[in-house]
């Protein structure tokens, strides 16, 4: 280390593309177990979420609709 204690630009450039990119790949592979738990987790609660949804609006068109049929209709 030179100049009161900080790096020279080479060690910083050295440092962002080796080192950088292997801890990254090496974090990656350690937390890789969690990482896809949790994205498997949360699609999960989403897919089951819209199929509430589709389902609740699906009972709502299937009870208005013998409704529909009997009300009378206006003409003009």
């Amino acid at each position: 280390m030179t100049n009161n204690g900080r790096k020279p630009p080479i060690d910083k450039v050295v440092e962002t593309l080796v080192y950088g990119p292997v801890g990254a790949a090496l974090y990656l592979r350690d937390a890789f177990p969690m990482i896809r738990a949790m994205l498997v987790n949360r699609g999960r609660v989403a897919v089951e979420h819209r199929q509430y949804q589709v389902a609740g609006t699906l009972r709502q068109y299937r009870s208005a609709g013998p409704v529909a049929f009997r009300a009378p209709q206006k003409r003009s």
